[in-house]
């Protein structure tokens, strides 16, 4: 793609792909592979926007963060943030701390949710003792815990851990967690069966494929008691060994789904209009619609389950029937690097808004630098008489938060 302003098919909008240089990802520096917090776009040649959340824990730790942009692979540091004025910081850091407590890293809808980062081209130095007095501020204590029910998913994996508590027929959250103890994903089981489980926006079977399929690393603490604090609607009807069987019967599929596709990395495009669902196995046709929007050449199909809200295994599964009917072609991988710049973008407070008015987002994978839009509506206020906080059907993924959203091609 080129930094010409080019037009979506079928209307007259405005590509906001050619925005992915301004497009950022806000980063924890202390952590030791480093932890995406969110997203920040430019609003100047030395200021990015992003949500108040994501940074109100940093205040006083801000050579803690950086921004990278992936599409350009450059990466800041950050020397100020300067909250709304009207932000309630002491509320909105009470909310931010809890939510690093669940397995949603987002908080509930607030007034002023905005900061402005002040970027500098250099990254400081940390000392040891800032990173270990970060990371100590950072950081909660170990959860209650049964005893002896606790330890590292490098000694131990994860299928067996959840095959130890269930065979002990215990009753209660297994909860995983980063180095921090905040919370990655959680398993609720009652009498040798898993009940209830969330892992980022997966639930139940849906997320413990995730969960094996991603070998997902952490602490993890088992502690004791009646209900969950969370819920995943429907519970959980398999048990939990045919869980476990079929998530290592996907896990086993999948690398010979990724040989057939091309690997994690494989760029796929569609090769026609509309969707033939009626020339797929029944038993895909229902997830090939929800992937099929998501196949547009710049999203990489290891990355497609956080978009999609399913597991690897089904993705894999679907595209490579897509493939079979010739619904979909592989386009050669390209890097954005060069191609999009990094410059300001255009915010339109003043651009009249109203229910049913088309939306775009627009983020930027943080692995390959490219660029994934989804289009939406408004749907109205969140409050009557309120122009400024308003409500859209768009579907944004895990660590979008802070993501630009547009109308007109520009930021609203």
């Amino acid at each position: 793609m080129s930094s010409e302003a080019p037009y979506m098919a079928g209307r007259a909008a405005f590509d906001v792909r050619c925005y992915a240089g301004s497009v950022g990802i806000l980063v924890d520096r202390c952590l030791q592979q480093g932890e995406s917090l969110g997203t920040t776009w430019l609003i100047d040649d030395t200021k990015a926007a992003s949500c108040a959340h994501l940074v109100i824990l940093y205040a006083e730790l801000l050579p803690a963060l950086k921004v990278y942009f992936p599409a350009t692979r450059k990466e800041c540091g950050v020397v100020a943030a300067s909250f709304h004025p009207q932000l309630k910081c002491k509320e909105m850091g009470q909310m931010a701390r809890k939510a690093l407590l669940s397995t949603s890293s987002t908080v509930s809808l607030q007034e002023n949710n905005l900061v402005v980062l002040s970027l500098t081209p250099s990254l400081s130095q940390m000392s040891a003792d800032f990173v270990a007095n970060a990371n100590e501020l950072l950081s909660f204590p170990p959860p209650l815990r049964d005893k002896g029910l606790s330890g590292n998913l490098t000694e131990l994996d994860l299928p067996l851990v959840i095959q130890t508590i269930t065979n002990a027929r215990k009753h209660g959250t297994l909860e995983i967690t980063n180095e921090r103890n905040h919370t990655l994903a959680q398993l609720f089981l009652r009498d040798g069966r898993i009940v209830q489980s969330v892992f980022g926006s997966l639930v139940n079977e849906t997320a413990i494929y995730q969960m094996t399929s991603q070998h997902l690393a952490g602490n993890f603490y088992f502690h004791a008691h009646k209900e969950p604090d969370w819920q995943t609607g429907q519970p959980i009807k398999h048990p939990a060994d045919m869980l476990l069987i079929e998530a290592h019967r996907r896990l086993d599929e999948i690398p010979k789904y990724l040989l057939e596709l091309g690997g994690e990395d494989a760029l796929y495009e569609r090769a026609s209009d509309k969707l033939d669902h009626v020339r797929l196995p029944a038993e895909v046709q229902e997830d090939a619609q929800i992937i099929w929007p998501l196949i547009d050449g710049f999203c990489p199909i290891g990355q497609m389950w956080r978009l999609a809200h399913l597991d690897d295994y089904t993705v894999f599964s679907v595209l490579c029937e897509l493939v079979r009917i010739k619904q979909i072609r592989e386009v050669q991988q390209h890097d954005p690097l060069n191609q999009y710049a990094m410059k300001p973008l255009e915010i339109a407070p003043q651009l009249p808004l109203s229910p049913f008015d088309i939306v775009e987002s627009l983020i930027v994978d943080e692995i390959t630098g490219l660029p994934h839009m989804q289009s939406g509506h408004l749907l109205g206020a969140l409050r009557p008489s309120d122009p400024w906080h308003l409500i859209h059907d768009l579907d944004l993924p895990e660590k979008s938060s802070g993501s630009p959203i547009f109308k007109d091609a520009k930021v609203i």
